[in-house]
């Protein structure tokens, strides 16, 4: 993942390379509070292979658990 920071578009951070077997599941939580974002967006990158690759986020209302309504609302990514 490439994190950038909403508000300056610049990049602010990543996860480590992860290898996710087939039909694997990987889920990463707090990607945005981890570098210290009040908003931002997040770019799934291919490092290797060409199978199908399916991605999407998920954004909870509030600021933290418990202050908003607590409903996800789904995001699509598009990998290539």
């Amino acid at each position: 993942l490439e994190v950038y920071d909403g508000t300056t578009g610049r990049l602010a951070g990543g996860s480590p390379e992860v290898l996710i077997a087939p039909r694997g599941w990987v889920q990463f939580e707090g990607v945005l509070a981890q570098l210290g974002l009040a908003q931002g967006y997040v770019r799934v990158v291919r490092t290797q292979g060409v199978d199908g690759l399916t991605a999407y986020g998920v954004v909870n209302d509030g600021a933290t658990p418990g202050s908003g309504t607590d409903d996800g609302s789904f995001v699509p990514f598009s990998v290539r």
